[in-house]
């Protein structure tokens, strides 16, 4: 059993609290709105469905249809991707967990990895950015996951506190909260998960101490 109130909850974001891929199919739709005001022929050669299709090559096979269109860049393209307000929705266990903790006055933070606008305009569009103190972006704090310097400065933040990390990807989540001695849980990939969740049992320390279905699985061990 976990206290709340001597518990610091720290999250990952993308494929923890919403489907990261949700995400993508969002800025691809904007990058499609994009083109047609551009050029309306284009529809005539490919459909969003096509793009969608196409997952992360959806640069290129635009580039290459638009070879001719001066006012089309990758830049251009990557732009309206990164800057889209997304429609993304949090997981429904990702919902009642974290109404769970903030009816009872858990402390919240997070550590996510991505470009400063791109990350915030995810929890915006989520309607969470206001939960997390701190909150450790990585082009803003200059410390991807794996460095320990994000993981130091919410200890920092939160003195003789214990610890608790919520993410997805063994291969950059858990090693340095283990490390550092926090509990680390791992929400399963739910099908549709942007990064694999690559096995390293062999390598323990890069795995959380307990995989989740569900974030409600939390709740239980969650004393008050």
């Amino acid at each position: 059993m976990h206290s709340l109130s001597d518990t610091v909850f720290v999250f990952d974001l993308d494929d923890t609290l919403y489907s990261e891929r949700s995400y993508e199919l969002s800025g691809i739709n904007a990058v499609w709105n994009k083109l047609l005001e551009l050029n309306p022929e284009i529809r005539k050669i490919i459909s969003l469905e096509q793009l969608v299709k196409e997952n992360e090559q959806w640069v290129e096979l635009v580039l290459q249809i638009e070879s001719q269109n001066l006012t089309i860049s990758r830049d251009l393209l990557l732009e309206i991707y990164r800057s889209h307000f997304p429609s993304i929705e949090l997981n429904d266990d990702s919902c009642q967990f974290l109404s769970f903790l903030v009816e009872n006055k858990a402390k919240l933070a997070m550590i996510t990895d991505g470009r400063s606008f791109s990350q915030r305009q995810k929890l915006k569009a989520l309607n969470i950015e206001h939960l997390f103190n701190p909150l450790q972006i990585s082009e803003e704090t200059g410390y991807p996951k794996p460095k320990c310097e994000s993981y130091l400065a919410i200890e920092s933040h939160y003195p003789g506190y214990q610890y608790l990390y919520i993410g997805d990807n063994p291969k950059k989540d858990f090693v340095t909260p283990n490390k550092l001695g926090w509990m680390t849980y791992g929400l399963r990939n739910r099908g549709n998960n942007v990064h694999p969740q690559l096995d390293k049992a062999n390598q323990r320390i890069y795995m959380p101490q307990l995989w989740l279905n569900k974030l409600s699985e939390l709740i239980p061990r969650v004393s008050r």
